[in-house]
């Protein structure tokens, strides 16, 4: 992909300059933005494909959230739980309802991926209280399924799940 393309994505994704919008990732391909997403996080975290979501998915525990947290919003930029998601651009404020929705502790991450795909880490935490999930999936309604497969393989590649 050629540089400047996701800060192009982004733009017509988040169009509001300075409104606290999620910052655009690093002016890389697909391939490189999710290799250096990947290798950021911690390796005590066991990636798994999650075909329910056609995404990628672990579990912490929640004593060691709050580092992973720090990385996600270095990472992914800005994120949006069930106070603020009416404020979320509209590629993002959709996404709930395709996730079960959106509930009391329950965050949405979004960074531009590709044309008109968006990459969405839902950070679910459990109803015990004493676990998370979080799951990357590459997420774009409308798009073609052409864009979503060549996400979701990237995403499969750079969290070695091939």
């Amino acid at each position: 992909m050629a540089d400047g393309f996701i800060a192009r994505v982004l733009g017509r994704v988040f169009p509001r300059k300075g409104s606290g919008m999620a910052p655009p990732p690093p002016a890389v391909g697909a391939d490189a933005f999710l290799h250096d997403l990947a290798t950021s996080l911690p390796d005590y975290l066991r990636w798994e494909w999650d075909g329910q979501h056609d995404g990628v998915v672990a579990i912490l525990e929640i004593a060691v959230a709050d580092q992973l947290l720090a990385i996600l919003t270095q990472r992914l930029g800005k994120s949006w739980d069930r106070g603020s998601i009416r404020q979320a651009p509209d590629a993002v404020r959709g996404a709930p309802a395709d996730f079960g929705g959106l509930r009391s502790g329950q965050r949405i991450f979004a960074s531009g991926l590709a044309d008109e795909v968006l990459l969405l880490g839902l950070w679910w935490p459990w109803g015990h209280g004493g676990t998370v999930s979080i799951r990357f999936v590459p997420y774009a309604p409308g798009a073609d399924e052409a864009g979503l497969t060549a996400a979701r393989d990237a995403l499969r590649n750079a969290f070695g799940l091939t």
